[in-house]
């Protein structure tokens, strides 16, 4: 989806995903994670073309990480990074996604739509009352 999302032409793709594990005793509000338990997991996925990395996403999700944060990085003219600290909640940024883009598939089409074949749509609130929005398609 990111290839196509971005014109690219892929040889292959891979995927490497391992477990993360705790080296040392890691304690939150909801759980509890012994050293040698798994913390979480590490994913790796690769979009390769004539041998060379084009699309490299690494992924590390796991209980007691030292400094969270979501970074993309574009490397291009000219490079671009950004980084979120403390990164984006998946499940909060999967919902906004979904919310954001209803005015975009309203009235719904009879079959589903793929996000990589649709436009990205955004809302903003309006100056004048804080509880409408104003749509704007991209």
């Amino acid at each position: 989806m990111v290839a196509d999302g971005l014109g690219f032409a892929l040889d292959e793709i891979t995927e490497t995903i391992e477990p993360v594990i705790a080296k040392e005793t890691v304690k939150t509000e909801f759980l509890e994670v012994a050293p040698g338990q798994v913390a979480g997991v590490h994913q790796i996925a690769r979009g390769i073309w004539e041998g060379e990395d084009k699309i490299f996403m690494e992924l590390q999700m796991y209980v007691g990480a030292k400094h969270p944060a979501d970074t993309v990085e574009l490397r291009g003219e000219p490079n671009l990074t950004l980084t979120i600290p403390g990164g984006t909640h998946g499940d909060i940024a999967t919902a906004a996604v979904a919310v954001n883009a209803i005015r975009r598939f309203s009235p719904p089409p009879p079959a589903c739509a793929r996000s990589a074949t649709s436009r990205w749509v955004s809302c903003r609130q309006t100056p004048h009352r804080s509880h409408d929005l104003q749509w704007r398609r991209m």
